[in-house]
């Protein structure tokens, strides 16, 4: 969410249908161990001929950098 905001795009957590999935031009899947998936298709519709999109790329490039960062994420101490 952050991220996405960083970047200059509306980020809205909500519920969402099928049909929002259906008429999307990008989707994606996020979290811990997945990190960022680009989501082709649903029930065999493809979503935007199922190819990776701009803003998902971009997403998942600056979500890359941000990892590597020292700066971020919780430090572990053995």
């Amino acid at each position: 969410m952050k991220l996405g905001k960083k970047l200059g795009h509306i980020t809205i957590e909500r519920n969402i249908t099928p049909t929002d999935l259906f008429t999307a031009d990008e989707a994606f899947f996020t979290g811990a161990a997945a990190e960022i998936v680009p989501i082709a298709e649903v029930y065999e519709l493809v979503i935007d001929e199922g190819k990776l999109g701009p803003v998902t790329r971009r997403i998942m490039k600056e979500f890359e950098k941000l990892i590597k960062d020292p700066k971020e994420g919780t430090p572990i101490y053995q």
